[in-house]
This record gives C-alpha cells, structure tokens and sequence, in this order.
C-alpha cells in the first residue's frame, strides 16, 4: 500500500494502495533509480579515528533491493558521490546500473533509459534533494521518504513511513512488488537482453 506520510493510501499522484488504474500504473515499473544520501543511507558521513569516511547502509535495503530484481525489477544507483563506502555497498547489494561522480544525472539516466529500450514511464525515481527534482525527468513515479526536502515530498506518488538508511527502500520494494498482479509473468534480464 502506499503512503504520503501522514497514514493516507495514495499520494499526490497516486499508488498501489489506491484505486485500480492507480495500482496498475505502478505495475508498470520496471526500474527503480536511487540516490545514495538521504535514501540509500540517512545523509550521514561518519569519519573513523583513522580518517576514513563512512556511510550507513541498511541491510533491509540491500535485501528488498535484490528481491525486486529477482522479481525482474531493475536497479540503478546514480549518485555525485564518488567514496569507496559507496562502491562497496552497491557492490554488494547488486545493482544493474551504478554511475559515481555523476555531474549530471539528467544525462546519465538518459543513457540508462536508451539501453535499457524504455522511456520514463517504467521508471520510479526516489529521489530527497530538490536538487534532484531536474534529474527525476519527466518520471512518472516519485518516491520520498518522510524526511526529504518538502518539494520532492510535494511531487512524491510515495513517502515512505520509514527513514532514509533504516529500511525506506526495503518499504517502496514491497510497495511495487505489491502492485504488480501476483500471476504476471516478468522477463528477467540479462545484460542488455530479455531472456
């Protein structure tokens, strides 16, 4: 079911927990892009005694994120960040597509969408900076968590209960697994081809 934060079904634009067009037009999501700071992880850079810094990641996260893609959902993970803590966690968690040091994130999820054949409207962006507003596109579904920056928040089809780093992304997971009909059939990808 989604939620808008405040116990509501359906947000600004609608969801899986609202009507039935609502529901299926979820469904139709076949990639879900992620930032890394305030989604991913909860913002925080922590800095050991030896210098180096690191993020908070949720194991929660990784495992809703690898049970999407067992689904057949897509991962990207685009980000301005470049750190070893990052590489390392997406690494581990498995995504389809990780691009660092991104300066432009319009352009990155344009390559993104080209080869992977589809337009926007078989993505989900979540998204928590309105700095990140320009490079959501023209997409068709939002996602925020509650803390999020109030414009993404406004344009968000989701807000999740849960905070970013403790489990947002395992929460928008099952709210997309839960809207795609139980008996529907998804071709896995591999690499750039359907199988």
């Amino acid at each position: 079911m989604v939620n808008d934060g405040e116990g509501s079904s359906a947000g600004a634009h609608g969801g899986a927990g609202g009507s039935l067009a609502q529901a299926e037009a979820w469904a139709a999501v076949e990639l879900l892009v992620l930032d890394v700071d305030g989604v991913l992880t909860d913002g925080k850079i922590y800095q050991d005694n030896k210098g180096r810094r690191r993020r908070v990641f949720s194991v929660r996260d990784a495992i809703a994120l690898r049970r999407w893609r067992k689904g057949g959902g897509r991962v990207a993970v685009v980000t301005a960040a470049r750190s070893d803590d990052v590489r390392e966690a997406v690494e581990s968690i498995g995504v389809d597509f990780f691009i660092e040091a991104c300066g432009d994130k319009n352009v990155a999820l344009a390559w993104i969408l080209k080869s992977e054949g589809f337009g926007m409207e078989r993505v989900a962006v979540f998204a928590a900076s309105e700095s990140d507003l320009s490079a959501c596109g023209e997409a068709r579904f939002l996602i925020a968590t509650r803390q999020a920056d109030a414009a993404v928040r406004a344009k968000a089809g989701l807000i999740t209960k849960t905070e970013a780093g403790d489990g947002a992304v395992a929460e928008a997971c099952a709210n997309l697994l839960s809207a795609r009909p139980a008996t529907a059939s998804r071709r896995r990808r591999v690499g750039n081809s359907r199988v």
